[in-house]
């Protein structure tokens, strides 16, 4: 596999920016990162071969946060989860690749980022188990 790596420093008119992007050896975009005086910082993308998203997230500080969304490589959602100085808080969703966006499994993350409680669910919806604490 040929790797391309690329980079545009100085985004704008501000030369602490810089804008990196990987490609695959068919020409397709592999990844797409923002930095600030070399620490990740803003929007971030990955991609499949096939150019369709794999991953957007956000990052401050070299730190995941906000939304994260990953994806099937038939563009249907994959994952959802928060993000907080790098970990997973609140509720992180799995869902199955049938575009119905059922549950797949769903977690509850404490202020530490680790999970406390979890749901799991067959492809129709139906609870198959729990484990932890219910947050509610």
């Amino acid at each position: 596999m040929l790797v391309i790596i690329c980079g545009c420093r100085g985004v704008g008119t501000n030369p602490d920016y810089d804008v990196k992007k990987e490609y695959y050896s068919n020409g397709e975009v592999k990844f797409i990162k923002h930095y600030h005086n070399g620490i990740l910082q803003g929007p971030a993308m990955w991609f499949y071969p096939t150019g369709k998203v794999q991953e957007t997230s956000l990052f401050s500080e070299g730190k995941a946060e906000g939304p994260v969304y990953t994806f099937y490589p038939s563009g249907s959602l994959k994952s959802y989860g928060f993000y907080e100085r790098g970990k997973q808080t609140n509720i992180g969703f799995d869902y199955y690749d049938n575009e119905s966006l059922i549950f797949k499994n769903m977690f509850y993350f404490n202020d530490s980022g680790l999970v406390y409680y979890s749901r799991s669910f067959d492809d129709h919806g139906n609870l198959k188990s729990e484990r932890g604490k219910r947050p509610w």
